[in-house]
C-alpha cells in the first residue's frame, strides 16, 4: 500500500498512458534520467521508494528496473528487481532472463527476433542482453 503523502506526489506528478499502462513521471530526473524527488534534503529515485513501500527492501547488489523499458514509468506493476549492471545498460533483466537468452541464442542458435517474440520483449532488448552476456561471459 502506498502512503498518502506518496500517493499525493504521484497524483500531482504523473499521468497514465492508457495504451502501455505506464504511469509516466513528469517531475524531476537525475543524470541517469531516473525519476527523483527530494526527501529529507537529498534526491531519491522514485522507483526505489515505490518498490520499497510496495514490496519491501532491495537486496544488496540489486537495482529496480522498469520491465516496460520506459525510464519515465513509475507504475509499481512495471517495476522489478534486476541487476544494477543491466539497468545501467538501458534494459531490465534478471538472472533467469539472461540465462534463458544465453541458452536460446548461444546454445540453441535461435534468432534474436524469435527470442524476442518468445519472451514478449523488443528485439533491441534481446540484442542488448546478448551484448551484455558476451561482455560479462567473454563469449
Amino acid at each position: 500500500m502506498i502512503s498518502s503523502p506518496m500517493q499525493e506526489i504521484l497524483d500531482a506528478k504523473t499521468h497514465r498512458n492508457e495504451h502501455t499502462k505506464c504511469l509516466i513521471w513528469e517531475g524531476e530526473f537525475d543524470r541517469k534520467r531516473q525519476p527523483i524527488i527530494e526527501y529529507m534534503g537529498t534526491s531519491v529515485q522514485v522507483i526505489k521508494i515505490l518498490y520499497t513501500l510496495a514490496r519491501g527492501s532491495i537486496p544488496a547488489g540489486a537495482d529496480i528496473v522498469q520491465k516496460c523499458e520506459n525510464q519515465r514509468c513509475v507504475e509499481i506493476e512495471h517495476l522489478e528487481l534486476g541487476q544494477a549492471a543491466t539497468s545501467e545498460l538501458g534494459f531490465a533483466a534478471n538472472e533467469e532472463e539472461l540465462a534463458l537468452v544465453k541458452k536460446l541464442y548461444f546454445d540453441d542458435g535461435m534468432r534474436q527476433d524469435k527470442i524476442a517474440e518468445q519472451l514478449g520483449v523488443s528485439a533491441s532488448k534481446v540484442s542488448r542482453m546478448i551484448t551484455y552476456i558476451r561482455r560479462r561471459d567473454s563469449l
